[in-house]
């Protein structure tokens, strides 16, 4: 089995994969504490601390809201907060990838478009199903926006060639036609 070759830049012996899996990593470890911080905030203005994760985890895995609104179910909180982090950092590596691929093949931005459209529609499918109260819907969405926000300032700041690739890529595709 062959590594891939380094990236310019790289340390000796890391890989594209590997690179792409640390940055993805951090990346969504960025959405996911940038959500659960505003979810906090949101939940220390409205006094019910850990109110929001433990209304999303009982709405995950019990399929419905808590029994007694007034009481946070501190398991359900946890629960959903070691979720949400699984899926941000696995969604982190799939940004990770296709900011990758963009970086080295610029006319594949695409990628970065579906992925965000594919995320915005998550979002919705998440909405539906979870059945997320009205009060509950604004810092749901919020949180994922900010989320995505920071996750592209980490992800830019990473790759600062990448504005400049597209720039190229777009002038020399335009040139062709």
């Amino acid at each position: 089995m062959s590594e891939s070759p380094a990236l310019p830049g790289a340390a000796a012996g890391r890989t594209t994969f590997a690179r792409v899996v640390e940055e993805g990593f951090y990346g969504g470890l960025i959405g996911a504490v940038t959500v659960g911080l505003l979810f906090l905030i949101h939940d220390l203005l409205t006094e019910k601390l850990f109110y929001t994760p433990a209304l999303l985890g009982s709405l995950i895995f019990r399929g419905a809201p808590p029994a007694d609104p007034a009481t946070v179910d501190l398991p359900m909180a946890i629960a959903y907060n070691g979720l949400h982090l699984v899926v941000f950092i696995l969604g982190g590596v799939v940004a990770s990838f296709a900011v990758h691929e963009v970086d080295q093949h610029p006319l594949l931005w695409y990628l970065l478009a579906s992925g965000f459209v594919g995320l915005v529609f998550a979002g919705f499918l998440a909405d539906a199903a979870l059945g997320v109260p009205v009060l509950g819907r604004y810092h749901f969405w919020g949180g994922g926006v900010v989320a995505a926000l920071a996750m592209a300032l980490y992800f830019w700041r990473r790759h600062p060639d990448l504005a400049r690739h597209l720039k190229e890529a777009w002038r020399k595709e335009a040139a062709e036609s």
